[in-house]
C-alpha cells in the first residue's frame, strides 16, 4: 500500500476587490488541470493520509473552518476527523474529500469562469500544482471582484 501524508488546504475566502493582475486563461488552465490529473492518475496512489483546511474566511458573520484530515485506503476515505480536535467526521460529509474529487471541484470551479485566478490573490504567477503527484498545491479564485466571500483558495500546507 502506497502512503502519503499531505495537508491540503482549500479555502473559502472572503473580500473580493479589485485585481491589478490579469487572470489565466480558463481554457489553457482546464488543459493544465487534464494534464495534472494524468500525473496524479500515472502515480497510481490509492491509500494516503491528507489534511486540508476547507472554509469561509474574511468574512466578519462566520467562523474560520478547521483542518480536516482524511485517512484514503483504496480510494475511498475511511476516517476523517478534525484537526486539531480529533473530532471524527462522517466520511459521507461534503467536507470530506480525496484528491480526486479535489481535482473534480477545481474543474467545477475553473468551469464557473471566475473573475480572476491566479496563483493568490493579486498575484500574476498561475497556480501551482504539485510536480510529482501532480495535484493542485495552490491555486486562488475570485468569483466577482466587487463581492465578498466568493473566493476560493486551494493549498497545500504540508506534503511528506
Amino acid at each position: 500500500m502506497k502512503y502519503l501524508a499531505f495537508t491540503f488546504a482549500l479555502v473559502l475566502s472572503g473580500c473580493g476587490g479589485g485585481k491589478d493582475t490579469e487572470s489565466v486563461n480558463h481554457t489553457e488552465l482546464l488543459t493544465k488541470v487534464s494534464e495534472q490529473r494524468q500525473i496524479w492518475i500515472n502515480r497510481d496512489v490509492k491509500s494516503y493520509v491528507m489534511t486540508y483546511y476547507y472554509g469561509v474566511t474574511g468574512c466578519p458573520t462566520i467562523d474560520l473552518p478547521l483542518s480536516i484530515q482524511v485517512t484514503v485506503v483504496d480510494g475511498k476515505v475511511q476516517v476523517a476527523h478534525y484537526v486539531p480536535t480529533g473530532e471524527l467526521i462522517s466520511v459521507d460529509s461534503d467536507n470530506v474529500r480525496t484528491i480526486d474529487e479535489l481535482f473534480d471541484l477545481t474543474i467545477q470551479q475553473i468551469n464557473k469562469t471566475p473573475a480572476f485566478i491566479g496563483h493568490t490573490r493579486n498575484s500574476a504567477e498561475a497556480p501551482k500544482f504539485d510536480s510529482y503527484f501532480g495535484f493542485p498545491s495552490q491555486i486562488f479564485f475570485d468569483f466577482s471582484a466587487s463581492e465578498r466571500c466568493d473566493d476560493i483558495t486551494l493549498k497545500i500546507q504540508q506534503f511528506s
